[in-house]
């Protein structure tokens, strides 16, 4: 539990320590992120990536639901005015709170798994995930690696601005904030069994 307390509130102190410094920001959040909610594809990579805070809910049988829209990369890939973009995304930032009618209650597992990205730069399109964003976005542009060699999905949502942000920020902000109040939310449950 204290790994738990620690992760979570190194997560709150770098969002105010660096929320002017994006790259410093995501440098620093990006291994947590990792370490609490990532897990691999497949059964190759299991025993190194055990998510923190899913392994700690699941010993003490807690839910993490979260309230998110619909799957809306998928309702929206047959639009014909999404056809021709090389890059398709969409940012279902999730709440532990429903804030409108036509949001669905999932785990924070459906929710990792949803698809937020589709890159069309090669001949066969690619779909990215919250959790691929979380893993490939440690890998290579974080204090646990930093690699020459980044994602295209990554590079083009760091040259997507928003409001002077990088929509790679925004994505990873929407994650560390989820983080947050389910981490809280599992401890202060986990202390009272």
């Amino acid at each position: 539990m204290e790994e738990l307390s620690n992760s979570i509130e190194s997560l709150q102190s770098h969002q105010v320590t660096f929320q002017e410094k994006e790259n410093l920001y995501l440098a620093n959040i990006l291994p947590i992120l990792r370490t609490l909610l990532f897990w691999p594809d497949g059964k190759g990579l299991g025993s190194i990536y055990n998510p923190l805070l899913l392994r700690i809910a699941g010993y003490y049988d807690l839910p993490l639901p979260v309230y998110v829209m619909s799957d809306r990369l998928k309702e929206t890939m047959d639009n014909p005015l999404f056809s021709g973009a090389i890059t398709h995304r969409t940012l279902n930032v999730p709440s532990l709170i429903q804030k409108h009618s036509n949001e669905k209650l999932l785990d924070i597992q459906e929710w990792l798994e949803m698809e937020i990205l589709i890159d069309r730069n090669d001949s066969s399109p690619k779909a990215y995930r919250w959790k691929d964003l979380i893993f490939e976005g440690a890998n290579s542009s974080s204090f646990t690696h930093f690699d020459t060699d980044i994602p295209i999905f990554i590079d083009s949502l760091k040259s997507a601005l928003s409001w002077d942000r990088s929509m790679f920020f925004e994505y990873v902000k929407s994650i560390a904030n989820i983080a947050i109040e389910l981490g809280i939310k599992t401890i202060k449950a986990a202390n009272k069994k």
